[in-house]
Formats: C-alpha cells, sequence, structure tokens
C-alpha cells in the first residue's frame, strides 16, 4: 500500500527526517526551500511517496489561486530523489496532483540524482547542461584535469598579491552589499534576483559557506557555496572588475575544501544557455557534463489550455518557458519553470 504526504516548512524535522538516508542536494533541503519561500511567499511542501521499500521525496511550491494553480520545483537544483522501486511514482503523482486541483507542474530535476523514470517520461525534456567535478578522485587528479589555463590561474595565485579570505562575517556584508548590482548588471534572470531576506536566509545556515578574494585589504570577489552529505554546490558569486581573475581560484579552492570534508562531488551547474560563455568557463574545469531537464506536466488539459489562450501563448509548446501563460513579458529565463 502506497502513502503520499505533503510536509510544510514549518514542519522542519518531518521535512528533515524524511530525507534522511536519501541521497540529496541542498535545493531539496528544508533551509534551502525555506530561504526560496521568503522571496516567493509561494506554499512549499516536501511531497514524500512511499510504497513498501520505496520512498521518494521533490520539493514543490504551489503559485496562482483558486482554479489556476500550479505547482513548480524551488529555485535550484532539486526534484525528485528516492531509493527503492519506482514504477508507481510518476503515475501516482499525478494522480495526487489532479486531485490537489493543480493545472501543471514544472518539475526541475537534480541530474545527479533523477530517478531513471523520470527521463523515460515523455514529459521530459533537456534544456541546458551542468558540469561536475568529481572529488573524491583526489586532488592531483582533480588539478590534472583542469585546462592549461585554469592550471596556470592557481599556481599564479600562489605568488600573486592577493589572498583567500573565509572571514564569514565579513565576506557576508561583502556579497550582501553587491549582490542585487552585480546580477542586475548581468542581465540575470528573474528567479536569481532573490530578496535580501533570502540572501542572508542562506549566508546563515551551516551547509553554506563562502570564500573571498582580498587585495590591499580590501575584499574584491566572493563565490559561496552549499553542501549536503552526498554533494556540493556553486551557488552564486560577485566581484569587482579587478576581482573577476579570480573566479576560478575561488572554485579551486572550494572544491578541495569540500573534497577534504568527504563531499564527493561538486556541482557547477551551467550556463544561462548551453555553449555560452558562462558554461565555457565551468567546463575548463574539467568535470562530467550532465544533461539537466525538467518535468512539463499537465493536470487539468481544459484549465491549461483556457489559460493559454487568455494569455496569447500555444497550449501545444512545451518547448520555451512552461507553463508557457506565465512567461516574463520581458523573455528574461525563458528555459522556463522556476528551476
Amino acid at each position: 500500500m502506497s502513502r503520499q504526504t505533503l510536509i510544510p516548512l514549518d514542519d522542519r524535522a518531518g521535512w528533515e527526517r524524511a530525507l534522511d538516508g536519501l541521497p540529496h542536494a541542498f535545493g531539496h533541503t528544508w533551509a534551502s526551500c525555506r530561504a526560496m519561500h521568503l522571496t516567493t511567499g509561494w506554499p512549499t511542501s516536501l511531497y514524500v511517496w512511499e510504497d513498501g521499500s520505496s520512498r521518494f521525496a521533490c520539493a514543490i511550491a504551489e503559485r496562482g489561486g483558486p482554479g489556476t494553480v500550479d505547482v513548480v520545483t524551488p529555485y535550484g537544483f532539486g526534484g525528485f530523489v528516492g531509493t527503492g522501486p519506482e514504477g508507481g511514482l510518476l503515475p501516482q503523482w499525478q494522480e495526487f496532483a489532479r486531485a490537489r486541483g493543480y493545472v501543471c507542474g514544472y518539475l526541475g530535476l537534480n541530474p545527479l540524482f533523477v530517478p531513471p523514470v523520470c527521463r523515460a517520461s515523455g514529459d521530459y525534456g533537456e534544456h541546458n547542461d551542468v558540469h561536475v567535478l568529481a572529488l573524491d578522485s583526489g586532488p592531483d587528479r582533480l588539478f590534472a584535469r583542469l585546462s592549461g589555463n585554469r592550471r596556470r590561474q592557481v599556481r599564479a595565485f600562489e605568488t600573486a598579491p592577493a589572498r583567500l579570505s573565509a572571514d564569514r562575517e565579513r565576506l557576508a556584508e561583502y556579497f550582501l552589499a553587491g549582490i542585487d548590482d552585480f546580477l542586475r548588471s548581468r542581465g540575470a534572470g528573474y528567479a536569481s534576483l532573490l530578496g535580501g531576506r533570502t540572501w542572508r536566509a542562506l549566508l546563515e545556515r551551516d551547509e553554506v559557506f563562502v570564500l573571498g578574494v582580498e587585495e590591499d585589504g580590501s575584499l574584491v570577489a566572493a563565490s559561496v557555496f552549499a553542501h549536503t552529505p552526498y554533494c556540493g554546490e556553486y551557488l552564486f558569486g560577485i566581484s569587482s572588475p579587478a576581482g573577476r581573475a579570480y573566479s576560478a581560484v575561488l572554485v579551486w579552492a572550494a572544491a578541495l575544501r569540500l573534497a577534504e570534508s568527504g563531499v564527493p562531488r561538486l556541482n557547477l551547474g551551467g550556463g544561462v544557455r548551453r555553449g555560452d560563455g558562462i558554461a565555457a568557463f565551468k567546463e575548463r574545469f574539467g568535470g562530467e557534463r550532465l544533461p539537466l531537464g525538467a518535468l512539463r506536466q499537465v493536470y487539468r488539459p481544459a484549465a491549461y489550455a483556457r489559460l493559454c489562450a487568455a494569455a496569447g501563448r500555444d497550449p501545444g509548446d512545451r518547448t520555451g518557458f512552461f507553463p508557457p501563460y506565465r512567461a516574463p513579458r520581458d523573455g528574461r529565463q525563458a528555459t522556463g519553470g522556476a528551476s
């Protein structure tokens, strides 16, 4: 007999118990989802499906009013994770979603932990790649996999007139003061423009750390990383013009720190689009390239078609932003959803 439950954010202990023993990333955790909720305000829960020896979980957020509610995975690398036979997972999830009155769902999937049944679904589509470092291969192999330019950057920093900083309080202050302007100056998608309460909630977590570089006593760059026992993630980075050259050094320093802590992998993420400059920067660390995909599901076809028509969108097109009736008018974050 299977069981499906929704664990709300106000039940932190229940959320953490449900994830215990399931390989997962920071985007699945109560801490990450609560931080995102502080910006979105969307009701956020952990969906849990259990059937015999199987247990799967997926963080979800509901948006919209009566008759128009759709469901998304909170910002980050989340999606379904679990252990055990998974054959009944998606059919029963879809029944659950219809019973909840959801019109449709955009469920981003973490490429490190995505259940095979999700990739086999007709609702699955890939829109990007991520680059993942195998930290458990050892520092020598990690270094050998760096591109020639990356190796030169790491070695050059050893004699550079700059130094690494791990001063948590000082780095958090620098990051909070500069992150909004930094992202806007680079035309970041709206999902990256998170509120100050979200940034503060992230930076106060033990699972999150910040590394920075200072020159002549002044910070010029800072990068934020998060981790679970199963993987680390490069979350965000900012820099002054003088600090841009240190981005690779900060990623390398974080990789060594996570490896020393026993974290087996570091997900660097990808670019805004496949093959762009950001993706090329991450590719030069020599990690494994994994496809990034999502489930784009429709639970109430008539309501979905009506909402698309009202927004002047094609209900048959699931290749861009999903659901299309929520697509930003300025075209930002064109790959869809909240992940």
